[in-house]
C-alpha cells in the first residue's frame, strides 16, 4: 500500500530531532560503517586471542629449541577488516605463507615482516640475529624460512587440537600482497598479532600476523564457546591442570639421558699407573642393571642391549633420586 512522502520540513525537522544533543529519543544511535560490518562477535574474538596464547606458548617454545636461543611470543592484538583493507596495509615486499586448515574451509594467512624473516634466517645460520634492509629474500633463504614455518604450523595444530583437530599445511608463498589471493576482496578477516621478542645485545621485538577469513573459522565457532580457557590454553570443561602452559613446555625441553654403571672405586695408584690395554674390575656385576640419568638425578634402571645398528636400553622401573 502506498504512503505519503514526507515533506521537505518534515526532513529537516527529523534531521534537526537527530541533531540536537541531549535528545533522549536518539541516545541509542551508534555509527555504522557498511563498508567494514563487524562480523565477528566480541565473544569469539576473546576465545580465539585465549587459543592463540596458547599457541604463543608453543611457538615461544619451539622457536627457542629451534633457534638455540630465548624467543618470547605474546598476543598484542587482536582485529577485524576486509581482505582487501588487509591486503592495502602490508608492505610490498613482505612474507606470506597461505595455509589449508582443513577440514576448515577457505584458507589463512601467516605473516612476517620482512626483518622478522632475515633475522630468523641469521640465527638459523648460527648468527647473532642480525637485521637486514629490507628486500626480497633469496631462493636459499625462503627455503630456511619455509622450514622455520613448519614450527608455528605444529603449534597452530596443537593449539586447535582440543577443539577441532585441523591439519595445517603452507601451500603458498608470496611477497607482494596483491598475489596472494587468500580471500574475496570483502571477506571480513580477524588478525591476530603476535609480537615475537629475541633478547640479545640488540634486542628484537617484531611482528607475525595469522589472518582468518569470517568463512574458515565459523565452523569452529559453537566448538570454541564449549570450551573453558585457563591461562591461554584451551581445555575441556572437565580439564586439569595438565591442560596447562607449564606442562606444555616441560613436554617440548630436550634432556640428555646417559646409561651408567654403578660406581667403582680405584686407588689413586692405580689411575695413574694404567696404561692401554689394562683391564680395570668394576663393583658392577654382569647381571646388574645400569643407571638411566638425567644429569645428576637416577631417573630409571634397565639392561643395556642391541636394537639393529644401535645401542638400546631396555628399561625395567623407574627409580628417582631423591636425594
Amino acid at each position: 500500500m502506498a504512503t505519503a512522502a514526507l515533506s521537505q520540513s518534515e526532513i529537516d525537522g527529523l534531521l534537526q530531532s537527530i541533531a540536537t544533543p541531549g535528545n533522549a529519543e536518539h541516545n541509542d544511535i551508534v555509527e555504522f560503517d557498511f563498508r567494514r560490518p563487524d562480523k565477528f562477535p566480541a565473544d569469539l574474538i576473546s576465545h580465539l586471542e585465549e587459543l592463540h596464547r596458547g599457541f604463543a606458548s608453543l611457538v615461544t617454545t619451539r622457536f627457542s629449541r629451534e633457534l638455540r636461543t630465548a624467543v618470547h611470543v605474546e598476543v598484542v592484538a587482536a582485529e577485524q577488516m576486509t581482505y582487501d583493507s588487509y591486503v592495502r596495509s602490508m608492505p610490498n615486499p613482505n612474507l606470506l605463507f597461505v595455509l589449508d586448515l582443513q577440514p576448515l574451509p577457505g584458507r589463512a594467512v601467516l605473516e612476517l615482516s620482512p626483518q622478522l624473516g632475515f633475522i630468523l634466517v641469521d640465527l638459523m645460520l648460527g648468527g647473532p640475529g642480525r637485521p637486514m634492509p629490507v628486500r626480497r629474500p633469496t631462493e636459499l633463504e625462503t627455503l630456511l624460512l619455509g622450514q622455520l614455518i613448519t614450527h608455528p604450523l605444529s603449534a597452530l595444530e596443537s593449539a586447535f587440537e582440543t577443539i577441532l583437530p585441523i591439519e595445517p599445511k603452507m601451500v603458498a608463498t608470496e611477497f607482494n600482497p596483491q598475489f596472494a589471493h587468500a580471500a574475496p576482496p570483502a571477506e571480513m578477516m580477524l588478525l591476530i598479532t603476535l609480537a615475537l621478542n629475541i633478547p640479545g645485545p640488540e634486542p628484537t621485538r617484531a611482528l607475525m600476523g595469522i589472518a582468518y577469513p569470517f568463512s574458515t573459522l565459523e565452523p569452529a565457532a559453537a566448538l570454541l564457546r564449549k570450551h573453558k580457557w585457563s591461562q591461554g590454553v584451551a581445555g575441556e570443561d572437565s580439564g586439569t591442570e595438565a591442560d596447562g602452559p607449564a606442562l606444555t613446555k616441560l613436554r617440548e625441553v630436550n634432556l640428555e639421558l646417559s646409561a651408567q654403571l654403578r660406581p667403582s672405586k680405584i686407588t689413586a695408584a692405580d689411575l695413574a699407573g694404567l696404561q692401554p690395554g689394562d683391564v680395570i674390575r668394576l663393583d658392577h656385576w654382569a647381571e646388574d642393571t645400569v643407571l638411566g640419568m638425567v644429569g645428576k638425578h637416577r631417573v630409571l634402571e634397565g639392561f643395556i642391549g642391541k636394537q639393529g645398528d644401535h645401542v638400546a636400553l631396555q628399561t625395567t622401573q623407574w627409580k628417582v633420586d631423591k636425594q
